[in-house]
């Protein structure tokens, strides 16, 4: 599900996303849909930016982030044909193990 179904924005540039990895997602930073590439061994961030164009209340004037959030996923493709999948199947492949 996109989180701004049409494409492009109809406000462009009020809005970024922006990934903590290319490696195993690609977000796109204006319409915020993410391609998820490859499977990770650990959560993929994905950053949503509101920004604040300036000239509203406040008196600053400048431009900044006005609101800023955070949504983590786990990336983990289904194996492709004739390929061997380890690891489970939703969420990390792999559950952290606490050393004794």
């Amino acid at each position: 599900t996109a989180l701004f179904p049409a494409s492009p924005l109809a406000l462009p540039g009020l809005v970024v996303f922006s990934s903590d990895t290319t490696v195993s997602a690609h977000v796109d930073a204006a319409s915020g849909r993410v391609t998820l590439l490859d499977n990770s061994a650990q959560h993929v961030q994905v950053t949503v930016l509101a920004v604040n164009g300036g000239g509203g209340s406040g008196g600053s004037g400048g431009s900044g982030v006005a609101a800023e959030t955070q949504v983590r996923f786990a990336c983990n493709l289904n194996p492709v044909l004739g390929d061997v999948d380890l690891g489970r199947l939703t969420g990390l492949l792999l559950a952290a193990l606490d050393a004794e």
